[in-house]
């Protein structure tokens, strides 16, 4: 079962491909989001939770930062924190949540 993450988008890097300076060893580049969401809290209202999830490609995300974004995720829990955390579902993409149009009062 997938869950869908909103949140407005704050920031995106993308880590080229890169040679280890010891062994000369390629690592991998990656590329990942975070996003800023709103979660409830029963005790005080609701708190600000930045979520970092990685993705294939950030191409067309860059210019979304500060908006209103969405992506399928799926919820675990870290065996070793006990802390639940989200991962992107295989194949997915951040996706821009379209904006409600503004009342313009004349």
């Amino acid at each position: 079962m997938a869950l869908t993450m909103r949140g407005k988008l704050v920031n995106v890097l993308a880590v080229p491909d890169r040679k280890d300076e010891k062994t000369g060893e390629p690592i991998d580049g990656y590329s990942f989001c975070q996003m800023m969401s709103e979660e409830h809290v029963s005790t005080y209202g609701k708190r600000l939770q930045l979520h970092t999830f990685y993705v294939k490609s950030v191409e067309k995300c860059g210019a979304w930062v500060g908006r209103e974004v969405e992506v399928p995720v799926r919820a675990y829990v870290d065996r070793k924190t006990g802390q639940q955390k989200f991962t992107v579902e295989d194949g997915a993409e951040v996706r821009l949540l379209v904006e409600p149009a503004k009342n313009q009062a004349a």
